[in-house]
């Protein structure tokens, strides 16, 4: 009995040997590519309709490029927005956008807002809730603070 059981392992353990490799490498040939955060509903940002726009900035961020804009509110008595713009898929997961009053802080500043999500290369718009802070891009599916960069006050 242990003859017949050992004999069929080998024949088993060689088939494994042989069809396996060749199995692995065309798995690997036909996986897709990494996957690209689409575009996220309207109901998540804030509304294309705003002011002029005051300052344009690409030298904001540090680990990602990011274009950033600044635009007047709608009214005058709207609050001004910021828009972010990454110039290549930033690939990570759950990347949200935090504002708070003061000056640089790693981790991220415990009185801090969220702003929204930032996903794929599609520009957003957010609604900032002063003047003179920071904003932050914070990874949460990596638990981590990605970059983050001065609001400019005003435009070149």
């Amino acid at each position: 009995m242990n003859a017949r059981l050992r004999r069929h392992h080998r024949v088993a353990t060689i088939a494994l040997a042989v069809v396996m490799p060749p199995a692995l490498a065309l798995a690997l040939a036909v996986r897709s590519g990494a996957p690209t955060a689409g575009a996220l509903p309207r109901a998540f940002g804030v509304e294309a309709a705003s002011g002029a726009e005051r300052w344009s900035r690409d030298d904001l961020w540090t680990a990602l490029p990011v274009r950033t804009r600044g635009f007047d509110g709608a009214s005058p008595d709207a609050a001004p927005l910021v828009e972010l713009m990454p110039l290549r898929d930033p690939l990570l997961p759950d990347l949200l956008v935090y504002w708070a009053a003061g000056a640089a802080s790693d981790p991220l500043p415990a009185g801090a807002k969220l702003l929204g999500r930032l996903a794929g290369i599609e520009a957003r718009r957010f609604a900032l809730p002063g003047a003179g802070g920071r904003l932050y891009l914070y990874s949460l599916g990596h638990a981590r603070l990605v970059d983050s960069a001065a609001q400019p006050v005003d435009a070149e």
